[in-house]
């Protein structure tokens, strides 16, 4: 089930609730409580190289796995003010992502980096896998 407090939900036709994500930041082990993070409010805030946009994280939803918890704010309020931390510390410090631009690495590494093109073979997520800094791409394990 997905959090209560979102707003704006829709429901499917069998009753199960639904919600506009435009992104997985990761998933998060909080104590014994598992969440799913997902981004539900973005902003384009540049362009890269032409066509690569760039988006500003505006608001983050923590959806718990368990089907006994409907909303995080029934939990034990350490866990509520420890969700609401990392809530604040996502939307607060400016995190921002693309679907195609690498934000880990900075322009003249990307330009050093040669591409081995094979027709209809996705290189982007190879790439990823090879020449993204991990140091900045802390969700890499679920991509």
């Amino acid at each position: 089930m997905f959090n209560t407090l979102l707003e704006k939900q829709e429901t499917d036709p069998i009753g199960n609730q639904q919600i506009h994500t435009h992104g997985i930041i990761g998933i998060f082990n909080i104590s014994t409580y598992i969440f799913i993070v997902v981004i539900t409010e973005s902003q384009q805030v540049g362009t890269l190289n032409g066509s690569d946009n760039i988006y500003l994280v505006k608001n983050v939803e923590f959806i718990p796995f368990s089907k006994q918890i409907t909303n995080y704010r029934e939990l034990p309020k350490p866990i509520v003010d420890y969700v609401e931390g990392i809530k604040k510390l996502l939307v607060d410090q400016g995190f921002y992502f693309s679907y195609h631009a690498d934000l880990t690495s900075s322009q003249q590494r990307q330009s050093t980096v040669k591409f081995e093109y094979k027709p209809g073979v996705k290189n982007d997520f190879k790439y990823r896998e090879q020449f993204m800094d991990k140091r900045y791409f802390w969700n890499h394990k679920i991509v």
